[in-house]
């Protein structure tokens, strides 16, 4: 037997960004306190094998497909664009605060975004300020790179 390789349309994966979104909402809803992309592809996969047995979509994407689209959309939801934060994602500088924050605990398989306010203390001082420093030191380097090139031109 052969594999075939289909390439989704952008209808198809807009389809599924929104599937994924309605997921993530439901997990939201609910206050789920951690919760990955893998769940919400299997979740979709579900619904639309639920709706029409060997939906189309499926065969079109695997779970690892949407997995990714979840991923994405995970990322979008707990990492909004600058100008878009709450007034409950502000803190007392104006900054945004994220909602979850992606962690890997122990026994998990792969990372989870996490609830900020379901991450203990001293969890959130050992493994999410200090990749939020990292991440600050990539960027101001790259700042720094970047400036120097514009400079040098």
């Amino acid at each position: 037997m052969t594999a075939r390789v289909i390439a989704l349309g952008e209808d198809q994966v807009s389809q599924l960004r929104q599937l994924c979104q309605r997921e993530i909402d439901r997990a939201d809803a609910s206050r789920v306190d951690a919760i990955d992309a893998k769940t919400v592809a299997q979740r979709v996969a579900a619904r639309l094998n639920a709706r029409k047995p060997a939906h189309a979509l499926l065969y079109c994407a695997s779970v690892e497909g949407i997995a990714q689209i979840a991923r994405d959309a995970l990322r979008g939801r707990h990492d909004p664009p600058d100008g878009e934060a709450t007034a409950e994602q502000l803190d007392a500088f104006g900054s945004r605060l994220n909602e979850r924050y992606s962690l890997m605990r122990p026994g998990w398989e792969r990372p989870q975004y996490v609830r900020r306010e379901a991450i203990p203390k001293t969890e959130f001082s050992a493994k999410v300020l200090p990749m939020l420093k990292k991440r600050s030191e990539a960027y101001a380097r790259h700042y720094d790179l970047a400036k120097a090139w514009n400079d040098d031109r």
